[in-house]
């Protein structure tokens, strides 16, 4: 249970009457496993779960009977997996159910559906400092992503295509099936027409690029008077991404590449990316070396 995000105490039902025991079972089974992919008892109303979950929860949305997917597909989404426990679950000893039947199923069942159908924005992960991006990131599906930055999803390659993008994708291969099946000819034509016309200016493209590059000096020209009049407070950091696997001889080589840039240090963002079993790329920035001491002089400027 220690690696469960969320606990769910799973109802023996054994004093139930036939028809709820029915009901309850066919909801757990269309609204919870195949709708959400959610294989225990949705609907019991005994659960633990992580702050962490509760908080990724927009309770603005839901309902006192409307949580419990929400909050399970939450902790899905964020990488938990969902622990059970049993329990007994007897008749009521005293008092009346509060629920009624028609109107909670309706509520539940179309909140369910609309959960489904809802885009599900990816889960923030905070900064591990103040005032800073560094160790933030996004938890897409389950998978958690440290990009060292607070850009919302939609600037990340997490979105391949937006909605409206992909809605006109749609339409157009609805149109070029139904001109296929009505006129294949006269589509044919149109479809080589179009795909001809695209490469023709594709080529005319490249050509232009060509021309223009021969008249154009590759080289940018900076007079050491506009070097000289440059701020090092207002100038950005750069971030330099080396990711290395099993070539540590590398590291004293890249190490000296950086400290011959003509940047200020405390503007640079050097990271090394090594792999979990690359243990000697591992040591070899833990010795005590010279190239390890000319990378503790990099962190000090």
């Amino acid at each position: 249970m220690e690696k469960d995000g969320i606990v769910v105490a799973r109802r023996l039902i054994s004093e139930e009457s036939p028809l709820r025991r029915t009901m309850s079972r066919g909801f757990q089974w269309i609204f919870g496993k195949v709708l959400h992919g959610l294989d225990c008892d949705v609907q019991s109303g005994l659960k633990l779960f992580r702050r962490e979950i509760i908080a990724s929860v927009n309770v603005q949305d839901v309902t006192a009977w409307t949580l419990d997917i929400p909050l399970l597909t939450a902790a899905q989404n964020l990488g938990y997996t969902i622990g059970q426990v049993d329990i007994t679950f007897a008749k009521r000893a005293s008092g009346t159910s509060k629920i009624q039947f028609l109107s909670s199923v309706r509520e539940i069942g179309g909140q369910a559906i609309t959960h489904k159908l809802k885009r599900q924005e990816p889960y923030k992960i905070a900064p591990t400092e103040t005032d800073s991006m560094i160790g933030a990131g996004l938890i897409h599906k389950g998978k958690r992503f440290v990009t060292h930055t607070t850009l919302h999803s939609d600037s990340s390659a997490l979105t391949v295509l937006s909605v409206n993008q992909k809605l006109t994708l749609y339409c157009f291969v609805i149109v070029l099936l139904f001109s296929f099946a009505f006129e294949p000819l006269g589509t044919a034509k149109v479809v080589v027409a179009i795909l001809s016309l695209i490469y023709f200016l594709d080529v005319v493209f490249n050509f232009f690029l060509i021309i223009k590059s021969l008249n154009t000096p590759p080289e940018i020209s900076i007079t050491p008077e506009e070097l000289g009049a440059l701020s090092n407070k207002n100038l950005p950091i750069y971030t330099v991404l080396c990711p290395l696997y099993r070539e540590s001889h590398v590291i004293p080589h890249f190490l000296a590449a950086i400290d011959k840039m003509d940047w200020p240090k405390n503007k640079l963002d050097v990271q090394l990316l090594l792999e979990e079993d690359d243990q000697e790329t591992k040591l070899t920035t833990k010795d005590k070396t010279k190239s390890m001491q000319l990378w503790t002089q990099l962190g000090k400027r």
